[in-house]
């Protein structure tokens, strides 16, 4: 778990995506399958920039939804784990500014 709170999340090059009220529904021109995410896995995927490491984004999360630090990496971990399957995100080993203004 050590290693991987200094990551630094990004989204895929090819994944497009679109913001809506209920959240974000992310596409996977490659598999060409539609992921709708819901209200926490949207925050993640919208602070997933490729500028913040994965302690910083469980500091944003335990901060907006007043929660415990432990509950945030584990789902932060789940969350992250269902992103690499599905081919929007990449994992940076430091910091990747492509994505901070990108969509």
């Amino acid at each position: 778990m050590a290693n991987f709170m200094v990551l630094y999340p990004a989204k895929s090059e090819e994944i497009r995506w679109i913001e809506r009220k209920e959240g974000v529904i992310v596409l996977n021109p490659v598999t060409g399958k539609y992921t709708k995410l819901n209200e926490t896995a949207s925050y993640v995927w919208q602070i997933s920039n490729g500028i913040n490491r994965i302690d910083e984004i469980i500091k944003k999360i335990t901060c907006r939804y007043n929660i415990t630090v432990d509950k945030v990496k584990k789902d932060l971990l789940h969350i992250m784990g269902d992103f690499k399957k599905l081919g929007i995100i990449v994992l940076y080993r430091k910091p990747n500014k492509f994505y901070h203004s990108f969509k």
